[in-house]
């Protein structure tokens, strides 16, 4: 959950509560960080929470062992599929592996070692260019 509808969230409920808008600045200002366990209780946060109950969805059931076994199967799948998908991405991309028939590991290192090469490469051409401004005087908008 993003934090903009946390703190939205919690406006909402703090002005459920007719807590005053002084009071609920001063709390807004005050807030802890979001993976503090901060709880403020009293019988309007008991009442307040039945009324939530009475008006949320009806819990959902637990799933059958088949269920999760098959959604476990999925997901596993998916998985995969994005991880192959990413290594195809990465022949495509990488000159070395365009032929395929290589390892993962040695797609990696091959793909690193390209990586490599080409930061170095940009790094002679920045000290070209380097050189070629202060020759000339150039001045090169970014």
């Amino acid at each position: 959950m993003d934090e903009g509808f946390q703190a939205r969230k919690r406006q909402r409920v703090i002005k459920e509560d007719s807590v005053s808008e002084e009071e609920s600045a001063k709390y807004r200002r005050s807030r802890a960080p979001s993976n503090a366990k901060v709880r403020r209780t009293s019988t309007a946060d008991a009442s307040k929470k039945a009324r939530i109950q009475v008006n949320s969805k009806a819990p959902r059931e637990n799933l059958s062992e088949e269920q999760k076994r098959t959604n476990h199967i999925l997901s596993e799948q998916k998985r995969r599929n994005l991880i192959r998908q990413g290594f195809d991405d990465l022949c495509s991309l990488v000159p070395g592996l365009r032929g395929g028939g290589f390892s993962k590991s040695a797609m990696l290192t091959q793909a690193a070692d390209w990586l490599e090469d080409i930061m170095h490469g940009n790094e002679i051409l920045r000290n070209q260019l380097a050189d070629m401004k202060g020759i000339n005087g150039l001045v090169m908008p970014r």
